[in-house]
């Protein structure tokens, strides 16, 4: 029984290879989709920096980081992580602070066990653990 179910085997794989060989080949590859040089050099930290953005939250003033800006948890292991306004965020990682008429860039300094120093766009601001009252 099993015998027959190896030779079944092999004799439906000759017979999927033979077909495939007399099929020509295709490629799905459409070069004028690619819209940059595709042997330029990328940065890739910085596209990654780029496309990091965090809300600020409704009614924030954008000046004043303390409403815009809030830190729910810190991990501090090997490395600092620090959660604010909902997205985790490494010591030394940016993002950018999308308030409604201004944008910052927001650099994770140093993570402690009370919360997080900042680099808000040339400010440095040291924002403490929001406890969320029930």
């Amino acid at each position: 029984m099993i015998t027959h179910f190896r030779a079944t085997l092999l004799l439906l794989l000759a017979a999927c290879s033979i077909g495939a060989a007399d099929q020509p080949r295709i490629s799905i590859f459409d070069p004028s989709k690619i819209r940059r040089d595709p042997f330029a050099p990328l940065n890739a930290k910085e596209l990654e920096e780029k496309k990091v953005v965090v809300v600020a939250p409704v009614g924030a003033v954008e000046e004043d980081f303390s409403k815009s800006i809030r830190i729910t948890g810190v991990s501090r292991d090997r490395l600092g992580i620090a959660v604010i306004n909902g997205r985790a965020f490494a010591e030394g990682e940016s993002f950018v602070l999308r308030g409604q008429h201004r944008e910052v860039r927001v650099t994770v300094r140093k993570v402690s066990i009370s919360g997080a120093e900042l680099d808000c766009g040339g400010v440095l601001f040291v924002a403490t653990i929001s406890v969320e009252e029930s």
